[in-house]
């Protein structure tokens, strides 16, 4: 595994868990009812969602630019 390769994985594994910590963070807020919060805690979960999608994508191409 490349240093490029090893840096894509440390990111993604990084977003992925920010985005699970943001998961939970808009679970707790929702059930404490903090209307003023939700609209807040769901976009921010929604950007930490595009950008696990996009580097997890990138990284998938790249690997099957390699098998190919």
């Amino acid at each position: 595994m490349d240093q490029t390769e090893c840096l894509q994985n440390y990111f993604i594994k990084d977003i992925r868990s920010r985005l699970v910590e943001k998961l939970n963070e808009a679970r707790r807020t929702i059930i404490s009812g903090d209307k003023d919060r939700v609209a807040q805690v769901l976009i921010e979960l929604d950007l930490y969602q595009k950008t696990f999608d996009s580097l997890y994508d990138k990284r998938n191409d790249k690997h099957l630019e390699k098998v190919a």
